[in-house]
């Protein structure tokens, strides 16, 4: 795991547990407690300029750091670079002038402030668990050899196990039939373990490693085609889709192509977040963007969009995007689910303008962050040929054989959206 990585679960981590500050459970994570606050206290200053001393108190105060320590903190930070503190003759903090250039170099900071701290192995420990636990729930004996794997010894794998159990950064789950616990992030798999845990219970250790190699292939390239990963047996893949611990997005064009594209639970919050079942709906229409992105990058019959990430800017920041033929034709989906709509502009030319900014946004960072499969921004011009979408809970009870959509009822239904949005309104 890099310093990137690292940092980012030391924050994420943290954030849950401070609610346990004044619990003297709190002094067995205070590195990562403390390290959390700190770069917390970083992402407010960040772009914020030259600053006064009284508000960086402030803003230390609503992070749950004490002043008696901010001077200590502010040196440190000034010390990596991050931060240019100025003082008055008698050590008093006059002002801070943010040099913070991305939220990685405040990762990077955390994950080498939280060594300086010098936490117990268990503490340590705890990072590569929840990372573990992110990408598939384990039975407890798996998860301790995995971790001892890291160059934990058992007695600290146990501890960290025991520690995320008392936080409720991870729960215990006794699967029937099976005669042992399964053990799963609470942020991601809570609302997925009772589909589950069966499955997951019956495989081989095998089985196993090549899910978990699956589900960091997925998590590193988030949007990949299904037929393009590599570090699981394709019926693997099939089965993880089938039961929900893959999402699966599928996209079908007018010609009769589909292809299914693949996110893993860290897709939300990239892992950090608690999965709230009321946005689900949000958070497929993210991935249906997302993918209609990636089946244009790879399998775009004829007309390709140049700088895929570039035209996305254009969307969040105007509002609008693009003046081409198949903007009309070919991107059926989008409008079908209220994300886009399509506007005539000149002859059969017509353009994008931004109905769920919220969507557009959260599929634009995604993009932007490069959490995505290979190809974009590599240059190819893509405009998706769409028809179809079935979500995530769709494509686990989709029967084998269906009859095809029609053409002639798919033009009909995309006229009606078309002839409300031209009167006005928008449903």
């Amino acid at each position: 795991m890099d310093e990137e990585a690292r940092g980012r679960w030391l924050c994420a981590i943290g954030k849950h547990v401070i609610r346990f500050q004044q619990d003297d459970r709190s002094t067995y994570v205070y590195a990562t407690l403390r390290t959390s606050q700190e770069a917390d206290l970083l992402m407010r200053l960040r772009r914020q300029g030259r600053i006064s001393g009284a508000k960086v108190k402030a803003f230390a105060r609503e992070c749950g750091i004490p002043v008696q320590e901010l001077p200590d903190i502010l040196r440190a930070q000034a010390d990596a670079g991050l931060l240019g503190v100025e003082v008055d003759g008698s050590g008093r903090v006059v002002s801070v002038t943010e040099q913070i250039f991305s939220e990685d170099a405040v990762f990077r900071y955390a994950a080498t402030r939280f060594e300086q701290r010098l936490p117990e192995q268990a503490e340590r420990a705890l990072i590569p668990l929840m990372d573990l636990l992110s990408r598939l729930p384990l039975d407890v004996d798996q998860t301790v050899e995995r971790i001892i794997r890291d160059g934990f010894i058992e007695e600290d794998a146990r501890e960290a196990i025991a520690l995320a159990s008392s936080f409720g950064l991870a729960q215990q789950r006794d699967v029937p039939d099976f005669n042992k616990p399964l053990l799963y992030n609470e942020y991601l798999w809570a609302h997925k373990i009772d589909r589950v845990q069966a499955v997951l219970a019956g495989l081989r250790d095998r089985d196993t490693n090549d899910l978990l190699a699956l589900m960091e292939e997925i998590g590193q390239a988030q949007g990949t085609p299904a037929e393009a990963l590599t570090a699981a047996p394709q019926h693997l893949v099939e089965m993880a889709t089938r039961v929900g611990l893959v999402d699966g997005i599928k996209i079908e064009t007018m010609s009769g192509r589909e292809k299914t594209f693949t996110f893993s639970a860290q897709f939300d919050g990239l892992g950090a977040g608690r999965v709230n079942p009321e946005l689900a709906g949000i958070s497929d229409q993210v991935k249906l963007l997302v993918a209609s992105i990636q089946y244009g990058v790879r399998y775009s019959e004829d007309f390709r969009l140049d700088a895929p990430l570039a035209f996305m800017n254009k969307l969040v920041n105007t509002g609008t995007a693009g003046n081409a033929t198949p903007i009309g034709r070919d991107y059926i989906l989008v409008e079908k689910y209220g994300i886009l709509r399509t506007v005539p502009t000149t002859g059969s030319r017509a353009r994008f303008e931004v109905v769920k900014q919220d969507i557009v946004t959260a599929a634009r960072d995604a993009l932007a962050q490069g959490r995505l499969g290979n190809g974009i921004g590599s240059g190819d011009r893509t405009l998706v040929d769409q028809r179809d979408y079935t979500s995530p809970e769709a494509m686990r009870l989709r029967l084998a054989d269906s009859a095809g959509a029609s053409a002639v009822l798919e033009r009909k239904h995309l006229a009606a959206i078309r002839e409300s949005v031209q009167n006005g309104s928008w449903l």
